[in-house]
């Protein structure tokens, strides 16, 4: 189970407003390292550590803005990131820790991409999760080098929410943004019930 209370907190660090219009993907051998107070929008833009979580370091991003309609729901995708995590005590691994489902260093990498499902069908859904699959083929699906920030949100009919997902990855990634892949969710009714059986493998780029 994701902890709430810090996922607020962790996601106010990285997270990437949706209205972004630039496309392609930026990364820099020796990017210019800025701090910024609010979105991480150009690749060396850092956020300074605090007490429960770690400084993040931008070090690629990039603008998808790809539109899949699957079982039970239209996903789009838009902005990815290859983040840089750099904690300097235990307290600011911890939560990262649990919800990924993995020990972590003092240095570590997430890819982040943000979504807006919208609801197609006529009653609430729930979704179970949406997992990532890295360039190396590597499938990371929830409290298992994943997590879906979205999870715990039912989505009312015809109605859409927008958050993200994050998966643990190699620096190298970083100049492998087209090569990331999302495994759909399944989707339940108000009482649990399972809705759709299929996951798809949603492809980010051609």
């Amino acid at each position: 189970m994701l902890n709430m209370k810090k996922i607020a907190q962790i996601g106010a660090i990285v997270l990437c407003g949706l209205t972004l219009t630039a496309c392609g993907t930026k990364t820099s051998k020796s990017p210019a390292k800025q701090e910024v107070s609010g979105p991480m929008t150009k690749v060396g833009q850092y956020q300074r550590a605090e007490e429960d979580y770690p400084q993040a370091t931008l070090l690629a991003i990039k603008h998808y803005n790809k539109t899949f309609k699957v079982d039970g729901a239209i996903i789009k995708f838009t902005t990815g990131k290859l983040i840089q995590m750099d904690a300097t005590t235990k307290k600011q691994r911890e939560d990262y820790e649990s919800n990924f489902g993995e020990r972590l260093g003092k240095k570590f990498y997430v890819y982040q991409i943000e979504y807006v499902l919208t609801n197609t069908m006529k009653q609430t859904i729930g979704e179970n999760g949406m997992g990532v699959i890295t360039p190396r083929g590597e499938q990371l699906t929830i409290n298992n080098g994943a997590m879906d920030f979205g999870i715990e949100d039912n989505v009312q009919p015809e109605a859409k929410k927008s958050n993200y997902i994050q998966a643990l990855v190699k620096k190298s990634d970083k100049d492998k943004m087209n090569k990331f892949k999302i495994v759909s969710p399944t989707f339940y009714d108000a009482n649990g019930d399972g809705i759709t059986e299929e996951q798809t493998t949603l492809a980010l780029t051609k």
